[in-house]
């Protein structure tokens, strides 16, 4: 990895969000258990970062991601079935990406392009960007043990099977202590122009 340092600025991430109805049946299903919260861009696959722009980055990263996307085709997902990242005292829940290929070829495809722009904010970000991504909706961190095992015997009974069409990737971004937000959409295959569907805002 470059030795180049990253700006001082804004953190982003480039995401794929759920439709708003399939967020609304994870609710009703896990938002009860113990530990469990919504995201506050709601829920999401990530497809890179955090990250932050090189110091002596000059190409706008909007006009290369809206070029790339238009790229790319749209594709179904299927997310089904509950694991955990374990670390003792400190799980990350999430739903699995049953239908992976396409999630982590376009992730490719988009890191091939922004890789000379963006630094990972940290090597734990580097590692799960670079080496070891995994597809997924995350549905809480940092559980206890006990906590972890509530949550895999709720979701083992309140199983969710969810399908969508994935035609658009976000651009979010956070600054210092404010809250992330969406910053743009970037349609797949289509005019980089035309918004993504409006509850995607």
């Amino acid at each position: 990895m470059s030795e180049r340092v990253a700006r001082q600025g804004p953190r982003y991430a480039l995401v794929i969000r759920l439709p708003r109805e399939h967020e609304v049946k994870i609710e009703d299903a896990y938002l009860g258990l113990s530990g469990l919260t919504k995201p506050v861009i709601s829920y999401h696959i990530t497809l890179l970062g955090p990250f932050r722009l090189r110091r002596d980055t000059t190409k706008p990263i909007e006009g290369i991601l809206a070029d790339a996307c238009q790229r790319w085709e749209s594709f179904q997902v299927r997310v089904h079935g509950v694991g955990v990242f374990e670390t003792p005292g400190d799980h990350v829940a999430y739903l699995n990406v049953v239908t992976p290929e396409r999630v982590m070829a376009l992730r490719g495809f988009l890191l091939k392009q922004l890789l000379p722009l963006v630094l990972p904010e940290n090597d734990r970000v580097a590692q799960f960007t670079l080496a070891h991504y995994h597809p997924h909706v995350t549905l809480g961190l940092g559980l206890s043990d006990a906590q972890r095992q509530e949550i895999l015997v709720a979701t083992d009974t309140h199983p969710v099977d969810l399908s969508f069409l994935v035609d658009c990737v976000w651009l979010v971004s956070q600054s210092g202590a404010s809250p992330w937000h969406y910053e743009r959409s970037f349609p797949l295959g289509g005019d980089a122009q035309s918004p993504c569907a409006p509850d995607a805002e």
